[in-house]
């Protein structure tokens, strides 16, 4: 998704290639949708790191009381 973002951005800040203005701006508006989509998936990545480094350091926490108490 990156990848097609930098593709459309680099065709876009050519709109000399656009037949009229209208065409330009959809394509403005196709780039707008995706830096949402993408910062949305971003934001989902981030959670599952964090959901993920939360239940190792719980794991951790847990082998450490079990430890303790043998």
């Amino acid at each position: 998704m990156q990848a097609g973002r930098l593709l459309l951005l680099e065709s876009v800040q050519k709109p000399v290639k656009y037949d009229d203005f209208f065409s330009y701006e959809n394509a403005i508006a196709e780039l707008n949708q995706l830096d949402e989509r993408l910062d949305i998936l971003y934001d989902e990545i981030k959670t599952a790191e964090l959901l993920h480094e939360a239940a190792l350091l719980t794991g951790n926490f847990q082998e450490l009381l079990v430890r303790r108490k043998s």
